[in-house]
């Protein structure tokens, strides 16, 4: 399994079932949540780190609008156009109860720590735009 198998099997674990049966869709929205956030707080330091102070907000939207679209279009066509989900899924269901529950909270634990990175990567942008 590689990090996106993981990822998907510990935030399987922390979505519950609800009456539409969309688990699964959850599952990667969260997924694509966590590395959504990852991915801005990359593209911050850079913009930092290389002083590209950009002062109209289109071009931020521009620039932004297209990780988001493309991580959904990746992470859609990875885990539901081959079916390769039903496979984790599969695994998780045998993991006991223990194990469910703490992968949930990592799960959580994941989602907050990559926003809180994504504020942190904003925070070291404007740090070192003001270095310039």
């Amino acid at each position: 399994m590689n990090f996106l198998d993981r990822l998907f099997a510990i935030t399987y674990c922390a979505v519950r079932e609800d009456k539409n049966k969309d688990r699964h869709k959850r599952t990667v929205f969260m997924i694509e949540g966590i590395v959504t956030f990852i991915s801005f707080s990359i593209i911050m330091i850079i913009l930092g780190a290389f002083n590209l102070q950009v002062k109209n907000y289109l071009i931020w939207a521009l620039l932004f609008i297209p990780i988001v679209v493309g991580n959904y279009i990746y992470l859609k066509s990875y885990f539901f156009k081959s079916n390769y989900y039903l496979e984790i899924v599969e695994v998780v269901n045998q993991y006991s109860k223990k194990k469910k529950i703490f992968c949930a909270i990592i799960a959580i634990l994941l989602f907050i720590l990559s926003g809180v990175q994504m504020i942190g990567g904003g925070i070291l942008m404007s740090y070192l735009l003001s270095l310039h």
